[in-house]
């Protein structure tokens, strides 16, 4: 049932795991303690997911439950007609409009929940930084499971995105400071409103900045005493990797035993040899972190030669 839940919190239904599930629990305290945990369940109410999916959602469990022959519990219908009713509702009902979506993805990182708004397209206006990427989700347990390198640290964050990794320290409690930067306005419009919607008052821990990588003179110069560096899904286009690799250089440079942390997915392998070899002709060094995943994710830690 975990993964059914976790799934449905990312507007996924895995119809597979769905019928394994039902085949051994049909009975009706089963399938209220499904839908409390889904639709009707708090993190839903307070962080509502697509009402498309949901209705998506209670529909496959109801087809999955009356093909099986089971005695479906008449709540669930109840639940049905109200999605139904949500499903048609126009999205405008949220007063803010600078939303990316009205809606919310929930993922479970360690002890936390970190919601957010999110498109549902890959790449929107232009950009790939309005839906979350594996790594950040990655790099969130790394940094929950190696805790020296980053309690009460100041960090900075490049390509914060939607926020995942930032606000995942933030709700740990983890650095003393955490700046995230983006360059594309859409998508620091929508990490601000996920940083509000996450951590409601609390702004003292964090700061939201501009950081182009590739503009003629990136303003690292803003960011002084940077303890420690991240990047999560940053390494996908070789064009920009040399602008990148100098960012990163230039930030761990202003203070003794400053670090870089970057989590990537390796899609190309050539891409990520690019940037290696950058890291190398730029004179940082960089060490593989032994971060273990069935995913092909790799995490290093990177330093200034010498």
């Amino acid at each position: 049932m975990d993964q059914i839940v976790s799934d449905f919190f990312l507007w996924k239904i895995d119809q597979n795991k769905m019928k394994d599930f039902i085949k051994n629990n049909n009975s009706a305290s089963h399938q209220l303690k499904l839908i409390h945990k889904t639709i009707s369940c708090k993190v839903n109410t307070e962080n509502p997911v697509d009402p498309e999916f949901c209705l998506k959602f209670i529909k496959a469990l109801l087809r999955i439950l009356e093909t099986n022959g089971a005695e479906v519990e008449e709540t669930l219908y109840d639940v049905l007609h109200e999605v139904q009713l949500k499903a048609v509702q126009p999205q405008l009902e949220h007063s803010d409009k600078s939303l990316v979506d009205k809606y919310f993805k929930s993922y479970f990182i360690e002890d936390q929940v970190v919601s957010l708004a999110e498109t549902k397209q890959i790449i929107s206006d232009g950009t790939t930084g309005l839906t979350s990427w594996p790594a950040g989700i990655h790099l969130s347990h790394y940094i929950s499971q190696n805790n020296q390198h980053f309690k009460q640290k100041k960090i900075l964050e490049l390509g914060s995105g939607t926020g995942i990794t930032g606000i995942f320290c933030l709700k740990s409690k983890i650095p003393s400071k955490y700046i995230l930067t983006d360059c594309h306005p859409k998508v620091l419009s929508n990490l601000e409103i996920n940083l509000e919607h996450n951590l409601a008052s609390d702004t003292s821990s964090y700061s939201l900045a501009t950081l182009d990588w590739e503009a003629e003179t990136p303003q690292t110069d803003n960011f002084a005493d940077i303890d420690v560096v991240l990047g999560a899904d940053i390494v996908f286009d070789s064009r920009i990797i040399p602008d990148l690799v100098k960012t990163i250089k230039s930030l761990i440079n202003r203070k003794l035993d400053s670090l870089a942390f970057i989590a990537s997915t390796i899609r190309n392998e050539k891409t990520y040899a690019h940037f290696l070899k950058e890291l190398s002709d730029q004179g940082l060094s960089c060490v593989d972190c032994d971060y273990e995943t069935s995913d092909p994710i790799k995490i290093i830690k990177i330093q200034l030669n010498g």
